[in-house]
C-alpha cells in the first residue's frame, strides 16, 4: 500500500438480535513495513487505543407504532347516549424492546368513562396514563376504553408518553397540539349527532316445567323481541336442542324453523315487535339429571346496540340475543330444594305501640337455594316501626316489603324481626308472608302462587294476633293550648331537591290539618332508622329544612307520626 493511498472496504450486513448496543472493532493485524505508532494485532479489548484500531458503536433501538380505533359500525358516525368502545394499539417492531413505556390517552370531552381493558399494564382514567412497561420486539399491545357518549362530537389523541429505549423515528412526549406527526402519535375524530339507527334484540326462553322425569311432554317457548331504533332484517335464532329431549313438533307466528338446522329463520322483525317459537317434545330416555337449552341471534342487520350475534358458543348466556332455560330431574331430590318458612309473633299487640314480627326461612335439604325474595306486606293497621333486623347478608325493603335472601345451603336458617306500628285498631288481625322467588325448584311449593293470605305451602307462614286492650274511647274537643300539644294529622306534599346533592340541605313541605307538633323519621330501605326530629308545625302548608349531609348515597324514607298516625311516606335520593 503505498504512501498517501486510502482504500475503503464496505460490508452489508442485517441486524438480527440487539438488546442494549452492538460495537464493532476493526484493527491492522499484519503489517511487513515497521509502523512508528502502532503495533499490528496487539489489541485484545476491542477498544481502540492506536492509530491502526477502529471501531463503531450502534444503539439499540425500538420503531413503535401507535394507533386508535372505533368498532366498523361507528367509523362514520356516532350514536349519542350509547356506551362505544375504542382501542389503543401500540406495535413494537423491533428490533429491540421498548422498556418503561407509558401512553397518554385521555378521556376525551363530549363522552363519559366507563370501564377500561388494558391487555397489558394498568390505565389511570383519572390521569390518562396507560402504564404498560415491557414491549417485546413483534409484540401487540392494546387498550380499550369504553366511553358513553355524551355530545355531538368525539375527537380523541393518543401518544407513546415515555420509552427508555431510542425510537425510530419518534420522541416520545414531544407532542403539544394534538395533530398526529409521529408514527408514535395516533388520533380518531367520529362525527356524532348522526342517531345512527340500530336494533336492540332481547331473546327469552322458558319450559313448560322446571321438574321433569323420563317420557313426559315438555315444551321451550322462545320469544325474541326488539327494542331498538330500526327494523332488524335477516335475523336468524339458533336452538340447537339438547340432548334428553326428543324433538315433536313446533308451532311459529314469524318465520320458519328447522329442526334439522336447529335454525328459526324469523326475517325482519319491527320496532317493538315480538316473534314467538314453540318447539314441543318429550324428555327423552338418554335424560338422567338435568338438561339445558341454549339459544342465541346468529345473524341479524343492522348492528345491535348491546349484542353481537353469533359470538358464543354457549350454554351460558352474556348477552341480551342469548337465553337458555335448565330443566332438572323430578326423580333426584338433591336438584331439589325444601324450603320452610315459618312466622313467630306475641300473641297480643298493644294499640298505638310497636310490635314485632320474626320470620324464619330454613333450606332443610337439598340444593342451595338462590335468588330468594320473601314479600312480607305490612298487616292492616301497621306500618313500620323504624327498626329491621336481620341475618348478615339478608336485606329487607321497607317500601317494596321484600325480604332477599341471595343464597341459603341446605341446613342453614336465616332469620328477619320486623318492628311495626299499630295505628288505631282493636280487632284481631292477620300477618302473611311468602317465598315470592327461589331457584331452583322447591320440594312441595311454588313461589308466588298465594294470593288468599291464608298459608297452604310450607313456602308461605302467617299468623293471627289480637289487641291487648280496647280502643280508647273519644274524648271532648280539646282546647287550642291542649292541640299545641298535641301530635297533629299531617301529609307530606313535596320533598325538593330532589335528587338532593351533597349539601343536605333538603325541604319537606306538609300540609297539616291543625296547628301542633310533628315527629319526622328518616330511615333508608333497610329500616335503619338515620334521624328523627320533632318540628311545631301551623295549619295550612309549611316548609320545614332538614341537614341530611351526613346521610350515605342511596334512596331513603321519610315518614310523620302525628296523632298516633303514621302518614304515606315519601321517597328522596340522595347524590
Amino acid at each position: 500500500m503505498a504512501a498517501g493511498q486510502v482504500v475503503t472496504l464496505t460490508i452489508n450486513t442485517s441486524v438480527t438480535n440487539i438488546t442494549s448496543t452492538l460495537v464493532n472493532f476493526a484493527q491492522v493485524q499484519t503489517s511487513s513495513v515497521f509502523d512508528p505508532n502502532s503495533t499490528p494485532g496487539n489489541n485484545t479489548t476491542n477498544i481502540p487505543s492506536e492509530n491502526d484500531e477502529a471501531s463503531v458503536t450502534i444503539s439499540s433501538q425500538s420503531d413503535v407504532i401507535l394507533s386508535l380505533s372505533a368498532p366498523t359500525q361507528y367509523s362514520v358516525a356516532l350514536p349519542v347516549y350509547q356506551n362505544v368502545t375504542f382501542t389503543c394499539t401500540l406495535t413494537n417492531r423491533g428490533p429491540a424492546a421498548a422498556q418503561n413505556v407509558t401512553v397518554k390517552y385521555v378521556v376525551p370531552t363530549g363522552v363519559g368513562f366507563n370501564s377500561a381493558v388494558a391487555s397489558v399494564g394498568t390505565y389511570d382514567s383519572w390521569l390518562g396514563i396507560w402504564t404498560i412497561g415491557t414491549v417485546a420486539a413483534n409484540q401487540t399491545v392494546t387498550l380499550q376504553l369504553t366511553l358513553f357518549t355524551l355530545s355531538a362530537t368525539t375527537s380523541q389523541f393518543a401518544q407513546v408518553l415515555a420509552n427508555s429505549v431510542p425510537d425510530v423515528g419518534s420522541t416520545p412526549g414531544n407532542n403539544t397540539d394534538n395533530i398526529v406527526h409521529e408514527k408514535d402519535e395516533a388520533a380518531l375524530k367520529i362525527p356524532s349527532g348522526i342517531f345512527i339507527k340500530l336494533t336492540a334484540l332481547k331473546l327469552s326462553m322458558s319450559s313448560s316445567a322446571s321438574l321433569v322425569k323420563v317420557a313426559d311432554p315438555l315444551t321451550f317457548t322462545l320469544s325474541l323481541t326488539n327494542s331498538g331504533d330500526t327494523t332488524a332484517t335477516g335475523v336468524v335464532v339458533k336452538d340447537i336442542l339438547p340432548t334428553g329431549f326428543t324433538y315433536v313438533s313446533s308451532s311459529i307466528a314469524q318465520g320458519s324453523y328447522s329442526n334439522a338446522t336447529s335454525n328459526w329463520s324469523v326475517g325482519s322483525l319491527g320496532v317493538g315487535s315480538t316473534a314467538t317459537l314453540t318447539i314441543t317434545g318429550t324428555v327423552a330416555a338418554s335424560f338422567t339429571n338435568a338438561l339445558t337449552n341454549y339459544a342465541q341471534v346468529i345473524a341479524s342487520s343492522p348492528a345491535d346496540k348491546n349484542s353481537v350475534a353469533n359470538n358464543n358458543p354457549g350454554p351460558t348466556p352474556v348477552e341480551n340475543d342469548e337465553a337458555a332455560v335448565t330443566v332438572l330431574s323430578s326423580a333426584n331430590t338433591s336438584n331439589l330444594t325444601d324450603l320452610l318458612l315459618t312466622m313467630t309473633s306475641a300473641p297480643t299487640y298493644a294499640i298505638y305501640q310497636t310490635h314485632a314480627f320474626t320470620l324464619t326461612l330454613t333450606n332443610r335439604k337439598g340444593a342451595t337455594a338462590t335468588g330468594i325474595k320473601v314479600d312480607f306486606p305490612f298487616p292492616k293497621y301497621f306500618n313500620f316501626g323504624g327498626n329491621v333486623t336481620s341475618t348478615t347478608g339478608t336485606v329487607y325493603d321497607s317500601y317494596f316489603h321484600n325480604w332477599t335472601v341471595p343464597s341459603l345451603a341446605a341446613g342453614q336458617s336465616v332469620t328477619m324481626t320486623l318492628t311495626l306500628f299499630n295505628v288505631n285498631n282493636s280487632a284481631p288481625i292477620t300477618a302473611f308472608a311468602q317465598v315470592i322467588a327461589s331457584s331452583p325448584a322447591d320440594i312441595g311449593s311454588t313461589p308466588n302462587n298465594n294470593s288468599t293470605g291464608i298459608p297452604v305451602e310450607k313456602d308461605e307462614a302467617g299468623i293471627t294476633i289480637t289487641a291487648a286492650f280496647a280502643a280508647p274511647a273519644p274524648t271532648a274537643l280539646a282546647t287550642q293550648a291542649q292541640i299545641d300539644k298535641q301530635f297533629v294529622p299531617i301529609i307530606i306534599t313535596n320533598v325538593s331537591p330532589n335528587p338532593i346533592n351533597f349539601e343536605g340541605d333538603l325541604t319537606i313541605q306538609v300540609n297539616s290539618l291543625m296547628d301542633g307538633k310533628v315527629e319526622f323519621h328518616f330511615s333508608d330501605l333497610n329500616g335503619k332508622m338515620l334521624l328523627t326530629e320533632t318540628r311545631a308545625v301551623e295549619k295550612g302548608i309549611n316548609k320545614i329544612n332538614f341537614d341530611v349531609s351526613n346521610f350515605p348515597q342511596g334512596l331513603f324514607i321519610v315518614r310523620t307520626h302525628a296523632n298516633n298516625q303514621w302518614c304515606m311516606p315519601a321517597k328522596f335520593v340522595k347524590n
